[in-house]
C-alpha cells in the first residue's frame, strides 16, 4: 500500500464517482503516507521489552554484568 498505488486507486475511484481525478490522487497520497507512518512506527518498536540482568555494588556505585569474571 504505497502512496503511489493509493493515488492511482484514488484517481480511478474519483473518475467513476465524477469527482476531479486530482482530488482522488491527493486523498490517495495522504492515506498512503499516513499508512506508511503507522506501519513504520509498528516495525521499529520491539514487541517485547528486552531485559539485561546487572548487579549493583552499593560500595562503589557501579553496575556489573553477571558475565563479568575476575
Amino acid at each position: 500500500m504505497s502512496p503511489m498505488a493509493l493515488a492511482t486507486l484514488g484517481v480511478s475511484v474519483s473518475k467513476s464517482l465524477n469527482i476531479p481525478p486530482i482530488a482522488g490522487a491527493i486523498v490517495g497520497v495522504l492515506i498512503g503516507g499516513i499508512w506508511m507512518l503507522i506501519t513504520e512506527d509498528e516495525q521499529q518498536q520491539p514487541l517485547h521489552p528486552t531485559y539485561r540482568r546487572q548487579y549493583y555494588c552499593n560500595n562503589c556505585d557501579r553496575s556489573f554484568s553477571p558475565n563479568l569474571r575476575n
